[in-house]
C-alpha cells in the first residue's frame, strides 16, 4: 500500500495509506482499480471483468432476465411446467431487485409479443382464466397457458 499511496485518488493520507485497507470491502475508482491490478502480483486472481464496462437495452436485459428466471426455475421446480401467470408475478420480483418497476400488464404485453424470441415450448390449458395471448413471430395470436421447464 506504501508504494500505490501517493499514485491513488480514494487515499487521501498517503502515510496512513494502511487505514484505507482495513474493511473487507472498499469501493473504488476504475482508474485506482487498474493501477492497482497493473503494479501488484496479488491480483492476478482479481476478475478482469471488474474493469469492462457492459451495457443492454431494456429488451435485452428483460429478455436475459426471462431466460435466466426459467433456468432457475428448471434447476428448482420439481414439475415440468410452470403456469405463465405466475411466471410474470416471479419475474416482476426479480426484476423489482436491479430496481426495474414494471407493472404485471407491462410485462405480460412484453412476454406476449417476445415469447418467441425466448424459444420457449408453451402449451394451452382449458382453464380460460389461465389464458395468456402469446404472439409468434408473424403476429398471429395463441392463447397459452403454460411455460414448459424441460
Amino acid at each position: 500500500a506504501k508504494d500505490l499511496a501517493n499514485e491513488l485518488k480514494f487515499v487521501t493520507n498517503p502515510k496512513k495509506s494502511a487505514s484505507y485497507f482495513k474493511s473487507e470491502y472498499k469501493e473504488i475508482g476504475k482508474t485506482d482499480f487498474e493501477k492497482i491490478l497493473r503494479t501488484t502480483s496479488f491480483t492476478k486472481i482479481c476478475p478482469i471483468f471488474y474493469s469492462e464496462e457492459v451495457s443492454f437495452t431494456k429488451e435485452e436485459f428483460l429478455l436475459k432476465s426471462i431466460k435466466a428466471l426459467q433456468n432457475i426455475l428448471k434447476r428448482s421446480e420439481k414439475r415440468n411446467q410452470v403456469e405463465i401467470i405466475f411466471f410474470i408475478k416471479l419475474l416482476r420480483e426479480y426484476l423489482s431487485q436491479f430496481d426495474i418497476k414494471m407493472s404485471y400488464e407491462d410485462l405480460e404485453i412484453f412476454y406476449g409479443t417476445n415469447a418467441w424470441k425466448l424459444g420457449f415450448r408453451h402449451t394451452p390449458s382449458r382453464d380460460p382464466d389461465k389464458f395468456v395471448v402469446l404472439y409468434n413471430q408473424n403476429g398471429r395470436k395463441n392463447n397459452l397457458s403454460y411455460i414448459s421447464l424441460e
